[in-house]
């Protein structure tokens, strides 16, 4: 689970063009982590599809228990595609 939420912090990255979190220590990265809710990526880059945008949601929910997991890629690619017409 812990790589579903590395591939959401990158594709966030790649979306918005900055780091989900900023902070020069890993306490301090925990501390705002704890402290402040993600802003979606579609309000940072207006262009993010809303697909791309929940998938990244789902994929940095600090519960595992509703992060979006590896057996769920197949449904956000079928929502893209759905989106795409193909």
């Amino acid at each position: 689970q812990s790589d579903m939420f590395s591939l959401g912090s990158t594709l966030y990255g790649l979306v918005t063009g900055e780091p989900i979190f900023m902070g020069e220590t890993t306490q301090i990265l925990k501390y705002i982590a704890d402290e402040r809710p993600i802003v979606h990526a579609k309000k940072k880059n207006p262009e993010c599809p809303w697909w791309l945008n929940d998938f990244i949601q789902g994929l940095l929910q600090y519960s595992m228990k509703v992060r979006t997991r590896s057996e769920d890629l197949e449904e956000v690619f079928s929502r893209y595609y759905a989106e795409a017409g193909i």
